[in-house]
């Protein structure tokens, strides 16, 4: 079995006249020789919570069929 180590940057803001760029969460995530990515961005007016956008892809992927068990 391989291991996967998780390592998370905080998103930062910084801010150019009246423009504000939000940099993402980023995720880098090793599984064997190879390492993985990941920004993450989340809107400050969001109506669905992590819980509620996971179940949701969950939920898209077991009725596609494509969910592995």
């Amino acid at each position: 079995m391989q291991t996967a180590e998780l390592t998370a940057n905080k998103a930062v803001a910084t801010t150019q006249g009246r423009n504000t760029t939000v940099e993402p969460y980023k995720f880098r995530k090793r599984i064997g020789s190879t390492v993985y990515v990941t920004n993450v961005y989340f809107k400050n007016d969001a109506v669905e919570t992590m819980d509620d956008i996971i179940m949701r892809l969950i939920r898209n992927e077991a009725r596609s069929g494509r969910l592995a068990g």
